[in-house]
């Protein structure tokens, strides 16, 4: 008898935030309403993307955000 709880139904959600301020506001917001458990912030990450044509780099913020 398998005794670990399926993974079904839970989603691990990743959103990038442009500094720490608004990650802290994204991550009690979503915690308030209850659409997540968790959320994890990760500062300081680069990224790096496309953006209007051009590729664009950047410091942003990671926010984990688990169901």
């Amino acid at each position: 008898m398998n005794s670990m709880k399926s993974a079904r139904g839970f989603v691990v959600v990743l959103v990038t935030a442009p500094d720490l301020k608004t990650a802290r506001r994204l991550a009690r917001a979503a915690l308030t309403a209850r659409l997540v458990a968790c959320a994890n912030l990760i500062p300081r990450i680069e990224s790096h993307y496309r953006w209007q044509g051009k590729i664009e780099q950047g410091a942003e913020v990671l926010l984990l955000m688990k169901t």
